[in-house]
């Protein structure tokens, strides 16, 4: 009888488990089509969200804080231009985050690349300032 009980307990939680997966699975999949269709809005602070989301999607980077930037540990809302490389449609991320780790990652995305490239030029200490848009 004790086992019955067992299993049946572990059997719920497995499903439990298996349906929460199942909802993660279809957020991450309505996010992403989110962030793609606001690749292309008209409003650039969407346009510059969507930017951070891909990028954090892509390369499983932190979003950061600028208490953090401040001690010089960076996320990807705080990168300063000198964090980002592109050549051609690579980008290359290098920055010191969070407890002080060394981060060296790069990622090919044509869509991130020209957005980067534009913010690049852009007379501003942080690659994602909004003030500036």
């Amino acid at each position: 009888m004790e086992n019955e009980i067992k299993e049946y307990d572990i059997d719920k939680r497995w499903q439990l488990k298996r349906s929460s997966i199942y909802n993660l699975r279809d957020k991450i999949s309505k996010l992403k089509r989110k962030v793609r269709s606001d690749f292309y809005s008209s409003d650039d602070k969407i346009r510059l969200t969507a930017l951070v989301v891909r990028i954090m999607m892509l390369t499983s980077e932190r979003v950061g804080n600028s208490i953090s930037a401040k001690n010089g540990h960076f996320g990807v809302t705080e990168f300063k231009r000198k964090h980002i490389d592109v050549n051609n449609n690579t980008i290359t991320l290098n920055y010191v985050g969070k407890s002080g780790v060394l981060h060296e990652k790069s990622f090919t995305d044509e869509s991130c690349a020209t957005m980067l490239k534009d913010l690049l030029k852009r007379n501003s200490s942080f690659v994602f300032d909004a003030r500036w848009i």
